[in-house]
C-alpha cells in the first residue's frame, strides 16, 4: 500500500469533450490537486496528454450508469494512492470562498471510512464532494 499523504486527485470522465481538458488541468492543479484522472469514454479521437499530472484511462461501457461506473472504478483503483479523490463533470468547478486550496478544505472534512460494496476499506479516504461551494 503506498501512502496516501495528503494527495488529492480529480476524476472526470469525458467523450468528445477535447477542448475542456487543458482549462480544466489547469483549473484543479492550480487549486492543489495533485493528479486528474480521466476517464475517455470512447471518444472520436482518444484522449492524450503529456502532462505528468494527468492519468488517462480507456473506458468504454454503453448505459446505464456508465458515469458512476467510472467513478466507481476510479475510487477503487485510486483510494490507496490519494486521501481525497473529487468526482466532478468537465464544466464543473469548484469555488473556493474561504479557503486557497483543496487540500485546506480536505483537512477541515471529517475523515471517514470510505465504504465500497458494503464492505470497509483498510485505509481512510474521503470524497470532495462535486456542486459545493467551500
Amino acid at each position: 500500500m503506498s501512502a496516501q499523504k495528503n494527495k488529492i486527485a480529480i476524476c472526470l470522465i469525458i467523450k468528445n469533450e477535447p477542448q475542456m481538458i487543458p482549462e480544466y488541468v489547469d483549473y484543479y492543479l492550480k487549486l492543489g490537486a495533485d493528479t486528474i484522472i480521466i476517464y475517455d469514454n470512447d471518444s472520436d479521437t482518444p484522449v492524450v496528454s503529456d502532462n505528468p499530472n494527468v492519468i488517462v484511462n480507456k473506458w468504454a461501457t454503453v448505459w446505464p450508469a456508465n458515469q458512476m461506473r467510472a467513478y466507481h472504478d476510479c475510487a477503487l483503483r485510486y483510494s490507496q494512492e490519494y486521501k481525497w479523490i473529487g468526482f466532478f463533470d468537465s464544466d464543473e468547478y469548484v469555488i473556493l470562498k474561504k479557503h486557497n486550496n483543496l487540500l485546506r478544505i480536505g483537512m477541515i472534512k471529517q475523515k471517514t471510512k470510505r465504504q465500497i460494496n458494503g464492505k470497509k476499506s483498510g485505509h481512510t479516504t474521503s470524497t470532495i464532494v462535486s456542486a459545493c461551494v467551500y
